[in-house]
């Protein structure tokens, strides 16, 4: 429970929406420019649901590597191109957070 600015209660919980869970199994190994298949649909779903917008094929290519380079500038992280266990965590995170 919380108390909003007025000091009435409120159950956030209660009234927050039903986010979409990805239809894709996250990626156990590190990805980069040239991987394909699911596991980077994983990757590219979770950008297209927290705005760094990309068409969902499967496919790492530029625009791919573009977008991922952006979400680890935004977010701290080493920017490499490469998504490994740090970057899959702050995508998760940041999917579960907005």
């Amino acid at each position: 429970k919380g108390y909003d600015f007025l000091g009435f209660v409120y159950c956030p919980k209660q009234f927050e929406e039903e986010k979409e869970k990805c239809p894709y199994k996250e990626p156990t190994k590190s990805l980069k420019k040239g991987s394909k298949g699911d596991d980077v649909k994983w990757i590219q779903w979770h950008l297209n649901n927290l705005g760094y917008k990309l068409e969902i094929d499967g496919i790492f290519g530029k625009d791919t590597d573009k977008q991922v380079r952006a979400f680890q500038k935004d977010n701290n992280l080493v920017i490499d191109g490469i998504v490994g266990k740090n970057t899959r965590k702050a995508l998760k995170d940041k999917y579960g957070n907005i």
